[in-house]
């Protein structure tokens, strides 16, 4: 008996250890994946030689522990990761392979770069990518315990209240970055905790607010607005900034609004309102147009334009500036002001000099290089501020803070050093060793010429790219099942109804007979295009699936099937429709065409707007006949007023 049991015990255990083995090498199991602009999804993307296309393909395949490698180029589609996240210690890579060389450009119509915590984009790292011209902000960061490493932004939204990196959410790190060219905030932390912005280098250059109305000329470079225990650490704020370079901020009521516990560490903030050429900025008084706002900045008030502020209504408590540097700003080179209660606001070893270049002998706040304002209000030790009583050490700028601590490892040559030459055209450990050469040293090599931020962007009529599997005709052309497209408005209104589609074409359910999906929010010249395999060469009658809740706008839209756009082909066929419904939908019966067997381009153009579709049915009628039965010239369909559709077809079928 005891044998028995002994022999049960036995293989129950090695059971066990089986099953231990297998989750074992499950969750050691990590991949590599390869994507490419040049790529395609039925690729494998396991290898160099098989990358995947878009960023969609590979959501679904990615684990933790998992690395996604960018090959070198340019991807015309937003990058945001909507199926898992990774895990700590285990968290997905997204990389490219070569240091600035992948680039997202959303070509000012779709976003770039966006984390969303209930799509559980959390514990990722993104690494050595370039992101470019967002029709929002550059990196759109919602989600928590991110890393985003050696990565530049330019181009934000420069007509809304867009930045470059916009962070929302708690315990991200933003580590060897680069942010210039248009947007509000080139770095904003707002509400978030525990946030640290490391050795970053930012040069704000243009916010024109045509559709935000404040005061404008507005822009700032790195801030914490409103939170607490963030870090920012060895950053750089540069260019003509009307606002503050670097500054926490506590705008609101007391009892809901804080800035607590915050450190800046090792950072310098130059230029603030001064032009490259040394003279101060004049924006006049006429903002960019067209708008409705009429705001233009007084900057008689001294406290803009400035290298370092604190301020707002809101509780500020514990909150120290320790080796920083204002330099040649046009304001003041500290501010602090607007908040009716502080506690503990230390500064430490700073160097404040040179400031309040565009200030002038009978200010308010005293002449040209007046450096600071409230100094009752800060705990000021062992600094350097011009034109007062603190002659003490300032600020210490050889080596690198981590985590808040001074560490014993160099700061210069600056990090970001070539990747910033390559992009931007200047040289950053240059700009500070004509600063302060004792502590900086210059380094050989010519500097090129200052560069523009960005390339031209892509003309919008470049395709984006979605996917290169045909569609089986005949049967039904999805309209959701688009293989590349151009819409006119950023992101899909309705994500929250259909959130695997991420992109700019907006898909929402519908609620016409078998559900699924829909094409809605269409306006004038946008255009689907579909990929589709003919199985059997014949004639086919094209049926629409359409709605429209809409009698004023005349609706209509072409069919284009291997032909170029600008092309003059077939018959027109005009066909009222209105449906009294968006999930009304008819079938509205287009005509036939003789298609061959094999690959043919379906593009449908919008000619308007005002109405939803479906789907395109193709059925077969005919197997037999190679010559085109003629399209009619009008179908009737009952409707209201001068609403149609267009459909253009080739004279001939196509081989």
């Amino acid at each position: 008996m005891e044998i028995f049991y002994m022999k049960r015990l036995i293989f129950i255990i090695s059971i066990l250890l089986c099953f231990s083995a297998v989750w074992s090498n499950t969750s050691a199991d990590v991949n590599t994946y390869y994507i490419s602009p040049t790529g395609d999804d039925n690729n494998s993307g396991k290898s160099k030689s098989q990358p995947w296309a878009t960023f969609e393909r590979a959501w679904p395949e990615l684990y933790p522990g998992d690395t996604l490698i960018l090959m070198d180029g340019v991807y015309y589609q937003t990058l945001m990761p909507n199926t898992r996240g990774g895990e700590p210690g285990k968290p997905i890579t997204i990389r490219a392979q070569n240091d600035g060389k992948a680039i997202i450009d959303g070509q000012n119509q779709r976003e770039t770069v966006r984390l969303e915590a209930w799509l559980d984009a959390v514990y990722f790292v993104f690494e050595g990518i370039v992101a470019r011209n967002s029709s929002t902000s550059v990196y759109v960061i919602f989600a928590p315990n991110n890393t985003f490493r050696r990565v530049s932004g330019y181009d934000a939204n420069t007509n809304e209240n867009e930045h470059i990196f916009s962070i929302w959410a708690d315990n991200n790190l933003i580590e060897d970055c680069v942010a210039s060219g248009t947007g509000r905030k080139m770095i904003m932390s707002y509400k978030g905790n525990n946030n640290i912005i490391r050795r970053c280098y930012v040069h704000w250059e243009q916010w024109d607010a045509r559709n935000f109305c404040d005061a404008w000329p507005w822009g700032d470079g790195i801030q914490i607005y409103i939170g607490n225990d963030n870090i920012i650490e060895n950053s750089i704020a540069n260019g003509p900034i009307p606002g503050w370079g670097i500054s926490i901020q506590a705008n609101g009521p007391r009892d809901q609004t804080n800035v607590v516990g915050n450190k800046v560490l090792g950072s310098i903030a130059l230029n603030a309102g001064i032009n490259e050429d040394g003279t101060v900025k004049d924006w006049g008084n006429i903002r960019p147009g067209p708008t409705s706002c009429d705001l233009i900045r007084d900057f008689g008030w001294p406290a803009q334009r400035s290298g370092f502020a604190i301020w707002g209504q809101g509780e500020t408590r514990d909150n120290l500036f320790q080796d920083i540097l204002a330099w040649g700003n046009a304001g003041l080179g500290f501010v602090v002001g607007g908040i009716d209660f502080y506690e503990n606001a230390s500064v430490n070893r700073a160097t404040i000099i040179n400031n309040g270049l565009g200030l002038w002998n009978n200010h308010i706040e005293g002449p040209k290089g007046n450096n600071v304002i409230s100094l009752n209000l800060l705990d000021i030790t062992n600094s350097n501020i011009g034109g007062t009583s603190h002659n003490g050490e300032g600020a210490r700028l050889i080596n690198r803070y981590v985590n808040g601590a001074l560490t014993n490892e160099p700061l210069w040559p600056w990090p970001m050093e070539q990747r910033i030459r390559d992009e931007l055209g200047l040289s950053v450990t240059n700009l500070i060793a004509n600063i302060i050469p004792e502590q900086v040293k210059l380094i050989d090599g010519p500097v090129p010429t200052r560069l523009p931020p960005t390339s031209t962007p892509i003309p919008p009529s470049i395709p984006t790219p979605i996917s290169t599997q045909s569609i089986n005709i005949p049967g039904k052309i999805e309209m959701e099942s688009y293989h590349r497209y151009f819409d006119q408005s950023p992101g899909n209104s309705f994500v929250l109804e259909a959130p695997s589609f991420r992109d700019d074409v907006d898909v929402r359910k519908t609620g016409d007979l078998g559900g699924g999906f829909k094409v809605a929010g269409i306006s004038t010249n946008e255009w689907l295009e579909y990929q589709i395999k003919v199985t059997q060469a014949g004639t086919y009658t094209l049926i629409a699936r359409v709605a429209s809740d809409d009698q004023d706008v005349p609706k209509r839209f072409q069919v284009i099937i291997d032909e170029d756009t600008t092309s003059q082909i077939g018959p027109l066929v005009v066909i009222p429709v209105y449906s009294a419904g968006w999930d009304a939908f008819v079938d509205i019966a287009i005509g036939d065409i003789e298609l061959s067997a094999g690959t043919h381009i379906v593009r449908v153009v919008m000619n308007s707007g005002w109405f939803d579709l479906n789907y395109i049915d193709f059925k077969l009628v005919d197997s037999g006949g190679t010559t085109p039965i003629p399209l009619p010239t009008q179908i009737p369909f009952p409707g209201v007023g001068d609403s149609s559709f267009f459909l253009y077809l080739p004279t001939t079928s196509s081989p």
